[in-house]
């Protein structure tokens, strides 16, 4: 998440599921679980976005709601965190 003057005005989630890495295992799961067995796996193509509202100079903040909006990312996830720049967009 990003932050301007201690409020949170942009957050980034993954969806995130556990499933068995045997395509077979998937289909039929067996009745105990087998920890060995069970991958994660990250959606990292499709990021969910979820923009707020907040005073950015000392003006009031203006009163609404924050609503979330998905929308993917502008740059590619293949690149490392350090070199990923968001483009900020005016909120009016």
């Amino acid at each position: 998440s990003c932050h301007y003057r201690e409020k949170e005005f942009v957050r980034i989630g993954y969806y995130v599921s556990n499933e068995y890495d045997d395509p077979e295992l998937r289909d039929n799961p067996p009745k105990v679980l087998l920890l060995d067995r069970v991958v994660r796996n990250v959606l990292h193509d499709k990021p969910r976005v979820t923009k707020y509202d907040i005073p950015w100079d000392d003006i009031a903040p203006i009163e609404r709601t924050a609503e979330p909006i998905d929308q993917p990312m502008k740059q590619s996830m293949d690149q490392p965190m350090d070199t990923l720049q968001m483009q900020a967009e005016p909120m009016c």
